[in-house]
C-alpha cells in the first residue's frame, strides 16, 4: 500500500575526476540520505549512511573530491528531483562484522564546494540584487531564480575583495532591504534546480500554500495515532510530532535594540556624525501600509512594556554605531552610500537587523511526512504554512459543538514560515523535519498584541 511517506532513489552516482569513466550506482547500499535545507544557506548540505558489503571504501578510494548524483522521486509522481553533491568528507567507518561495514559520508552540493576553491577580485556596478546574479553566473556558472521586489539600494560600484563566490554574495545580500526594510534570502531548496532570491515582503506577501488550498498541518494527539494509512493526504497534512520552546524572549531582543535602539553614523570623509533613533512600531506602520501586514495581521510583538514611563519602543536599549565613506566615485555609489535622505535608509539596516532577529522570538519544529515535499515545486524553505494545533482545555475538547476555531492554541497556531527543513529518507519512509518561525500573528490573538495604528 502507497503511504505519503514512500519515495525512491532512482539512482546515487558516484564519480571521480581522477578516474576517467569511472562510475557507480550506490543506491542500493543507502541505509539512510539526510538532506538539509537553511534559508540562510546558499546550498544543501547532508549525510549518506551506506551498508557497505562491497569494499567501497576501497574500491571507490575516497579522498574527498568524488561526486554524487542523487536522484529522488514519488511512486506515480513523474518529476524526478537531480541534485550533484560533492563528498565532503568520510566522517565515521564502523565495522559491523567480517563482511560488513557502516560508512557516513557528510556531502555538500557542487557548486558550494567549488565556491571554497575559488577567491577572486572584480568589480561590478548595478543594484545589489543585480551583482549577487552576476557573481553566480560569472564564477559558478549558476542561474538565479528571482522571487523578490526591487531592493531599496541604489545603483553600485564595488569591487569584492577576494572572496569566495559564495562569500561575496553574502556580503551584498547582507547589504540588500526592501523599502520596509525588510531583510533578503539566498538559498538553495531541494525542489529547486536554480538557487533562490526572495524577500521578506514578499514572502509574507504571497501568503500560505496549504492555508490557500484550506489544508493547514495540524496536530491532534488523539488524531495522530488514528491516522487512516489508506488516506494520504490525511496522513500528508498530520503532525506526528513537535516541540515548542526558547520562544517568547523579549528581553533578549530588546538587548539588542530590536525595540528600540540609538543609531550613529559617521562619515569617514566629512568627519560628522549624524545619530537617529530605532522604534519598531515605526516598522509596523510601513508594512501595513505598504500591504505587507494586512488581512489583521501583525508582528507578534508586544513593545507596551513600560520602564522609567516610557514604552520600550521608545528606549534605548542599545546604541549602534556605524562608519560610512562617501564618494569614491565620481559617477556610482559606493557599497556604503545610499544618495539622497541617506539617513532615512541607513536605518532600513536597522529594521533588517530587527526582522531577522523577530523570526526567531516564536519558533516551532514539527514533523510530517514527505509527501508535500518531493513535487518538483518547492513548498518548504522560503515558504509559508499554515499550522493548526489544538489546545489543551479539556473542557472545551469534551462540548460535541464547540467551533474548532475555539480549540485552537492560538499562541502555537498560525502562519509559519519554513526556516530549515531537514529531509530522512530511510527504510522506505520520507520524513520532514521542520524549523518553522511565526513572524505575524492575529491582531488580539496570543494574548493580546498591541492594536493596528498605535
Amino acid at each position: 500500500m502507497q503511504s505519503a511517506k514512500h519515495y525512491i532513489i532512482e539512482q546515487a552516482l558516484i564519480t571521480a575526476d581522477r578516474t576517467a569513466g569511472f562510475t557507480l550506482d550506490i543506491s542500493a547500499a543507502i541505509v539512510e540520505l539526510n538532506i538539509f535545507e537553511n534559508l540562510e544557506l546558499p546550498y544543501l548540505t547532508g549525510i549518506v549512511l551506506i551498508n557497505d558489503e562491497f569494499d567501497l571504501l576501497n574500491r571507490v578510494g575516497f579522498v574527498g573530491t568524488e561526486r554524487l548524483e542523487i536522484k529522488i522521486a514519488q511512486p506515480n509522481n513523474p518529476n524526478t528531483i537531480t541534485k550533484k553533491f560533492v563528498v565532503e568528507r568520510i566522517e565515521r567507518s564502523e565495522k559491523v562484522n567480517d563482511q560488513k561495514e557502516m560508512l557516513m559520508i557528510r556531502i555538500i552540493e557542487e557548486h558550494a564546494y567549488n565556491s571554497d576553491l575559488i577567491r577572486f577580485s572584480k568589480a561590478y556596478t548595478g543594484k545589489p540584487e543585480k551583482i549577487i546574479e552576476n557573481i553566480l553566473l560569472d564564477q559558478l556558472k549558476l542561474k538565479l531564480n528571482n522571487k523578490f521586489k526591487e531592493s531599496s539600494q541604489p545603483t553600485m560600484k564595488v569591487v569584492v575583495p577576494y572572496m569566495t563566490p559564495l562569500q561575496s554574495c553574502e556580503w551584498m545580500r547582507s547589504r540588500v532591504s526592501t523599502i520596509n526594510g525588510s531583510p533578503y534570502f539566498l538559498y538553495s531548496a531541494l525542489n529547486e534546480k536554480d538557487l533562490v532570491l526572495s524577500d521578506l515582503d514578499t514572502i509574507l506577501s504571497t501568503g500560505t500554500w496549504n492555508g490557500s488550498i484550506d489544508r493547514p498541518f495540524s496536530y491532534s494527539q488523539k488524531n495522530s495515532s488514528f491516522v487512516d494509512e489508506s488516506n494520504i493526504e490525511r496522513q500528508a497534512f498530520n503532525i506526528e510530532s513537535y516541540t515548542y520552546g526558547n520562544t517568547e524572549d523579549t528581553l533578549a531582543l530588546a538587548r539588542q535594540g530590536i525595540f528600540g535602539a540609538q543609531y550613529y553614523f559617521t562619515d569617514l570623509s566629512s568627519g560628522v556624525t549624524e545619530q537617529q533613533h530605532f522604534d519598531i512600531k515605526r516598522v509596523v506602520k510601513k508594512m501595513e501600509s505598504t500591504g505587507v501586514l494586512a488581512g489583521g495581521k501583525t508582528l507578534a510583538i508586544d513593545p507596551d512594556y513600560v520602564v522609567n514611563g516610557k514604552q520600550i519602543n521608545l528606549v534605548n536599549s542599545a546604541h549602534v554605531h556605524q562608519i560610512i565613506s562617501n564618494g569614491s566615485y565620481p559617477d556610482y555609489f559606493n557599497y556604503y552610500e545610499e544618495g539622497a535622505d541617506a539617513i532615512a535608509k541607513y536605518m532600513l539596516n536597522a529594521s533588517n537587523v530587527a526582522l531577522r532577529y523577530l523570526l526567531f522570538k516564536n519558533a516551532l519544529q514539527f514533523k510530517v511526512a514527505g509527501f508535500n515535499f518531493l513535487t518538483g515545486t518547492n513548498r518548504s524553505i522560503g515558504k509559508m504554512v499554515e499550522v493548526n494545533i489544538f489546545n489543551s482545555d479539556i473542557t472545551l475538547q469534551n462540548q460535541a459543538s464547540v467551533a474548532m476555531e475555539d480549540m485552537k492554541d492560538k499562541k502555537k497556531s498560525g502562519d509559519y514560515l519554513i526556516y530549515a527543513v531537514r529531509h530522512v529518507f530511510s527504510l522506505g519512509k520520507h520524513d520532514i523535519m521542520v524549523d518553522a518561525v511565526k513572524l505575524t500573528s492575529d491582531r488580539g490573538a496570543d494574548g493580546g498584541r498591541y492594536q493596528r495604528g498605535v
